[in-house]
C-alpha cells in the first residue's frame, strides 16, 4: 500500500494530446493540479475553443502548448509522435501519458500520483499500470450541463487483458509507447505492483458519442495495423446507451468514491457486446419504458388540447347563450315599440264602453 511522504517527491508532467475537447478541460487541469503534476499539452488542430483556453491557463499548471496539425483523420501515431518530442525536450523525473477524456489518480483519496511514483522509484521500478473503468451517461444524462464529467457516475470494467496500461513512467528509463498504441511500453520494464486507476470518461452524452464516432475517419496505416477496429463502422444502434443493461453494468456513489467493482470485467466496449436473450430481455425492458414514456407525455399532451377545447366550448356556448338572450330581448323591445299604437287604440275603445 502506498504511503505519502513528503520527504522527497519526484516530478511529473502530464502529456495530453486534445482536439476540440473544451468541455473536457476545466475538470481535468483542475485534477491533474490536485495531483501535484506539470502539464504540457499537445494541441490537434483545435476548433473549439479549447486552444484558446489552455492559453488563458499559461502559468497556472501548464508548462506550454504545442502545435500538431490536423491532417483530416485521426491519427494516434502523429500524436505518439509529438508526446515522445515533449518527453525529450522536458527534464521532469516521471511522465504520465493522459488523454482529454481522461482522470488518472491512485487507489487512495490521500495519496496522489506523485506519492505513488515515489512509492515506485523506492522500490526500484520504473513503469505504472492502470486499470481501466469506462463512464457512460444514463439515458438522457448530459454532463455537459452538469459541468463536470465526474458526474457520471454509471460504468464498466474494461480489462480486456492484464497489466493492458502502463501509462506513467521513468522518464529517463529509455521506454517508449509508440508501437505499443500507446498503452504499452516497449524497453527494460519494471512494473510497480500496486495497480492505479484510470477512469474514462469516453462520452458526455448521447449526441457527443454519436457525433464522435459514427463517421470517423481514421489513418489508412493504423487500421493497416489493426488499430481502431472496433471503432469503425459504428452505428447510433450501436452507441445507444440503452444497450448497457443493468447486470453488466456499476456505479459509484459519488464522484469521490473510489470503491470500484471489478467482479464483471468485460473483455469489449458497449458497443461490441453480443445480445444474450438476457441482455435483450433487459434492453426491451429499457425501451419498454421509454416507449411508456412517450405514450405518457402524448396522453398528457392530449388530456392538455382536450381541456384547452373543453374550456373553448363552454366559452362558445356561453357567447352563444348570451347572444341568444339579447336577441330575445331585442325582439321583445321591438315587438313593444311596434305594437304600441294598436295598444292605444284598444284602450280608448275600452274606456268608451
Amino acid at each position: 500500500m502506498v504511503e505519502s511522504n513528503n520527504t522527497y517527491r519526484p516530478t511529473v508532467c502530464a502529456i495530453v494530446c486534445i482536439r476540440n475537447e473544451v468541455h473536457y478541460l476545466p475538470a481535468l487541469l483542475s485534477h491533474l493540479g490536485r495531483e501535484g503534476l506539470d502539464i504540457a499539452v499537445i494541441d490537434n488542430g483545435s476548433t473549439d475553443g479549447s486552444r484558446e483556453f489552455l492559453e488563458s491557463k499559461l502559468g497556472q499548471g501548464i508548462l506550454f502548448v504545442k502545435d500538431l496539425p490536423y491532417k483530416g483523420s485521426f491519427s494516434l501515431r502523429d500524436q505518439l509522435e509529438a508526446k515522445a518530442e515533449v518527453i525529450a525536450s522536458i527534464d521532469h523525473d516521471w511522465v504520465l501519458h493522459s488523454d482529454a477524456d481522461e482522470i488518472i489518480h491512485s487507489t487512495s483519496s490521500n495519496v496522489s500520483l506523485v506519492d505513488v511514483a515515489r512509492a515506485a522509484q523506492d522500490g526500484g521500478y520504473n513503469v505504472i499500470n492502470f486499470e481501466e473503468f469506462v463512464f457512460i451517461p444514463k439515458p438522457g444524462q448530459d454532463a455537459i450541463q452538469l459541468g463536470d464529467q465526474r458526474e457520471i457516475l454509471r460504468y464498466y470494467y474494461f480489462a480486456p487483458i492484464p497489466t493492458r496500461l502502463m501509462r506513467m513512467w521513468k522518464r529517463d528509463s529509455d521506454l517508449d509507447n509508440r508501437s505499443g498504441a500507446g498503452h504499452s511500453l516497449e524497453g527494460n520494464k519494471g512494473i510497480f505492483p500496486e495497480t492505479q486507476i484510470l477512469r474514462h470518461y469516453i462520452t458526455l452524452n448521447q449526441s457527443h458519442i454519436n457525433n464522435k464516432y459514427i463517421g470517423r475517419v481514421f489513418d489508412n496505416a493504423e487500421l493497416s495495423r489493426g488499430w481502431h477496429r472496433n471503432r469503425i463502422g459504428l452505428t447510433e444502434n450501436d452507441l445507444s446507451f440503452a444497450r448497457i443493461p443493468a447486470t453488466h453494468g456499476s456505479e459509484l456513489s459519488c464522484p469521490k468514491d473510489r470503491n470500484f467493482d471489478r467482479s464483471k470485467p468485460r473483455k469489449s466496449h458497449y458497443w461490441s457486446w453480443k445480445h444474450t436473450p438476457l441482455i435483450e430481455a433487459e434492453m426491451q425492458v429499457v425501451e419498454t419504458g421509454r416507449r411508456a414514456a412517450f405514450l405518457k407525455a402524448d396522453l398528457i399532451s392530449m388530456n392538455t388540447r382536450l381541456s384547452h377545447q373543453s374550456r373553448l366550448f363552454k366559452k362558445a356556448k356561453m357567447e352563444r347563450d348570451q347572444a341568444m338572450w339579447e336577441n330575445e330581448m331585442l325582439r321583445k323591445s321591438l315587438s313593444w315599440r311596434l305594437t304600441r299604437p294598436l295598444r292605444k287604440l284598444a284602450q280608448t275603445i275600452r274606456s268608451r264602453k
